[in-house]
């Protein structure tokens, strides 16, 4: 990737850039902001790896799908008996190396699919919008900050003051589709359309697709 850059196809629309990566993140200094994108199963085992990129302003994005790991942090309670989501961050690894203060939630809204090493293809269909969100609900500088920086960019990125309703709404999107493209290998869009047509076709309703849907 060094040396070929980074390539993302949004239908038949190409956009190429260089990029530098490495697996060694102690030489790339502090960072404004640090993006995880690991699947949180392996977050705990990785903790202290991006603690080399974070200084005393940096703002750390856990981008994944799920409850995260800092889901009860300045959350009310509002006299509900708090979950126990440990397991989330067994011995509060990931809290000790990064820090709750650092956290800020993100949704996102983009499916895409790794065509060769580098060369990225994004899904027909999705939104491909961000949505960042404070633990505490505040729409605050850094959120600002961050979110015109990802628009500057081309990247939808609308701000939240109820990031966990975000999440939720994302999960519960997944559990409905997940299971069915799991078990077949289809696309999320294709899983979708599959059932309505079906649905239809049970309302007495015979719905064609076109070749360009």
């Amino acid at each position: 990737m060094n040396q070929r850059g980074i390539t993302l196809w949004i239908g038949e629309e190409r956009t190429s850039a260089p990029i530098h990566a490495t697996d060694r993140p102690e030489t790339l200094g502090h960072q404004d902001v640090v993006l995880v994108t690991m699947k949180s199963s392996v977050l705990p085992g990785v903790a202290r790896q991006p603690q080399t990129l974070i200084g005393l302003e940096t703002a750390v994005i856990f981008a994944m799908n799920g409850i995260p790991w800092w889901y009860l942090y300045r959350l009310k309670d509002g006299g509900v008996p708090r979950p126990d989501l440990s397991h989330l961050d067994p011995a509060g690894v990931l809290e000790r190396a990064v820090g709750l203060e650092r956290v800020v939630g993100r949704m996102i809204n983009s499916a895409n699919a790794i065509a060769e090493p580098g060369v990225i293809r994004n899904s027909p269909g999705t939104k491909n919008r961000f949505t960042l969100g404070e633990p505490d609900g505040t729409i605050s500088r850094r959120l600002q900050t961050i979110s015109q920086a990802f628009e500057r960019a081309g990247i939808p990125t609308p701000l939240t003051a109820t990031i966990r309703v975000d999440i939720w709404d994302k999960l519960v999107r997944n559990l409905s589709t997940s299971t069915i493209c799991a078990l077949t290998g289809t696309p999320t869009l294709d899983a979708i359309t599959a059932l309505v047509i079906e649905k239809a076709r049970r309302m007495g309703l015979y719905p064609r697709r076109s070749g360009k849907e």
